[in-house]
């Protein structure tokens, strides 16, 4: 068993990948709005309350609150890239979607990290077009030495998302015959769709 492996099964332990735990449409389409719902309040009060301000330390020497703003992509990749940024993030959005509606029964995990995904392309992508730009306002550091580029909510979401995604691909295996089988050996019979 691979290092990768036992982090998803150490993970799936609170159950958010589970391959027997179904994820509707319904329910991911309820984390992506939480998600942008989240991110949009915390980029208000960043603009509202730390931008030319001083820095709010929450850990001395390792987390701090401050206001910037980014023309690139997560984490401030491909900066001055606005508008392509967009684009290409709808486009992304776009065949997530599909693919969530898509799935087979097996792969129900993959909702979760979809709309996580989702979520967070949605919080920065509202940003892009209506500021032309992306506010982030979570510095994480190492003593002021090593930093982290500052990064949002909406940051954090599409991260998590894509580490859920490996969780759930590597803690599900779909079979033809619709049973269920996980890593660790377990198994269900999936048969809602059978009659």
């Amino acid at each position: 068993m691979n290092l990768i492996q036992k982090a998803a099964e150490r993970f799936d332990r609170f159950g958010w990948a589970n391959p027997t735990r179904h994820v509707s449409l319904r329910n991911m389409s309820v984390i992506i709005m939480v998600i942008l719902a989240i991110d949009q309040v915390t980029k208000l009060l960043a603009f509202n309350f730390l931008r030319g301000q001083h820095e709010v330390v929450l850990i001395p020497g390792f987390l701090q609150l401050r206001y910037v703003t980014n023309t690139g992509a997560a984490f401030s990749m491909f900066t001055g890239m606005t508008t392509i940024l967009a684009v290409i993030s709808i486009i992304i959005s776009g065949f997530l979607l599909y693919m969530a509606i898509r799935l087979p029964p097996g792969e129900y995990g993959l909702r979760t990290a979809i709309g996580l995904i989702l979520g967070g392309a949605a919080g920065n992508l509202v940003d892009r077009v209506r500021l032309h730009e992306v506010i982030d306002f979570i510095d994480a550091h190492w003593m002021y030495v090593a930093h982290w580029p500052t990064f949002n909510i909406a940051d954090s979401a599409v991260c998590s998302g894509m580490f859920l995604w490996v969780v759930a691909v590597f803690r599900t295996v779909a079979e033809p015959s619709g049973e269920v089988v996980d890593t660790a050996g377990n198994s269900s019979m999936d048969t809602r769709n059978k009659t």
